[in-house]
């Protein structure tokens, strides 16, 4: 069985999804699903759906979420299959997602008596596969055997930069409300007549 350490890492990607708002979460090579199971116990309020080509019943394609969790399955996946995989996560990503990629040797070989890590290759490597398919990676990790990627969805970058440009705009016109009230009252100051001999009009 596979998936048996997605429950591990729940609270290394658990910042980013709340910081996002994501309120969906898929687990892409899910297993025997033990991240749904930790979620449900301790995070019930997340909306978690498992998808995995080799578990009858998760082989469905699915449909895009929030937030999309994938570990220690890319480098399992055959190298002229890595392309398709990449594009596919990317369109299910709407708003954000955590890989965990492995680049060192399973303990386990295949039927064909290849190591079950077919798709060993280095961090850069890697880094060039994820710009290629459009990742925006804005956290990365791990040492020489794991590669671990934090990674906001180009429409999530898209929506914090009109929220910065919405709260410049607003934060400009409140400095135009105050320099135009300070113009009227100066005004006000100089069309006030003086009927004394002093006028004090220091702040």
């Amino acid at each position: 069985p596979w998936g048996e350490y997605g429950s591990r890492y729940v609270e290394h990607f658990m910042p980013l999804f709340r910081e996002l708002g994501c309120k969906t979460l898929l687990d892409y090579g899910s297993g025997i699903e033990s991240l749904r199971e930790a979620l449900a116990r301790d995070h019930p309020d997340i909306d978690v759906r498992c998808y995995d080509q080799g578990v009858i019943g998760r082989e469905v394609a699915p449909e895009p979420a929030d937030f999309v969790v994938c570990t220690d399955m890319l480098e399992h996946v055959e190298p002229d299959l890595i392309d398709n995989v990449l594009q596919h996560i990317n369109k299910l990503t709407v708003r954000g997602a955590y890989l965990r990629i492995g680049m060192a040797q399973a303990k386990r070989l295949l039927c064909d008596g290849r190591n079950a890590h077919i798709l060993l290759k280095p961090r850069q490597w890697w880094w060039g596969k994820l710009k290629q398919h459009g990742f925006n990676v804005v956290m990365e990790g791990g040492g020489k055997k794991t590669f671990i990627v934090h990674i906001k969805a180009t429409q999530q970058l898209d929506r914090e930069a009109e929220r910065r440009k919405y709260e410049f705009a607003y934060d400009h016109s409140k400095y135009q409300m105050g320099v135009k009230r300070g113009a009227d009252a100066r005004c006000d100051l100089e069309a006030l007549p003086i009927r004394g001999s002093y006028l004090d009009v220091s702040c």
